[in-house]
């Protein structure tokens, strides 16, 4: 299981380069199609190798398996890049975004600012794609709201422990601990 998990946490890099690849090389138009299904498979290829990983019955973390957190930022980051190649959002947004999403992790020790950062850049994804091809959107969001209705605990501990670490934040208390890493 352990192997299987970290084979889908290094789809997610080869995902992302795929991603940031149909940008460069591609136009909206022609392009669109590859980078819903790609991103698609990047964000289903993150919910099925947390559990995975957690079945193994060993209970140290891979190597691979320690990099979670980069992997989902490498797919926030290609479509960060094929949001500024297809000018469908300003690149100022997306560099003050990823920037302070950065930075916000780093000086607060919490992966609140991180997530707030993801979130953003996929939701201008998904408007994007709603914008050029609404069918293509509405199946991004409903991809969304099927992960949510298959795993509803998941999306719960999710928002919940979002909404901790924005508390901590808000109370000062998020500089206590070291950094956090993602937990698969």
């Amino acid at each position: 299981m352990k192997k299987l998990a970290d084979l889908l946490t290094g789809l997610r890099f080869v995902l992302a380069s795929l991603i940031a690849w149909t940008a460069w090389t591609s136009s909206p138009e022609a392009g669109i199609g590859t980078l819903v299904l790609l991103t698609t498979l990047a964000w289903t290829s993150d919910i099925l190798d947390g559990p995975l990983a957690r079945r193994a019955a060993e209970n140290r973390q891979s190597w691979l398996g320690a990099h979670d957190l980069e992997a989902d930022l490498s797919v926030a980051l290609a479509l960060a890049v094929s949001l500024a190649v297809w000018r469908a959002a300003p690149t100022a947004l997306l560099v003050v975004t990823l920037l302070a999403s950065t930075f916000g992790w780093l000086a607060l020790h919490s992966l609140a600012p991180i997530q707030l950062g993801m979130g953003l850049i996929y939701g201008l994804s998904i408007f994007m794609v709603w914008g050029r091809e609404p069918i293509l959107g509405a199946a991004m969001l409903g991809w969304i709201g099927a992960a949510i209705l298959l795993n509803p605990s998941r999306a719960h501990t999710q928002v919940a422990s979002f909404l901790v670490q924005c508390r901590k934040i808000i109370l000062g208390q998020a500089r206590t601990g070291s950094h956090e890493r993602g937990i698969r």
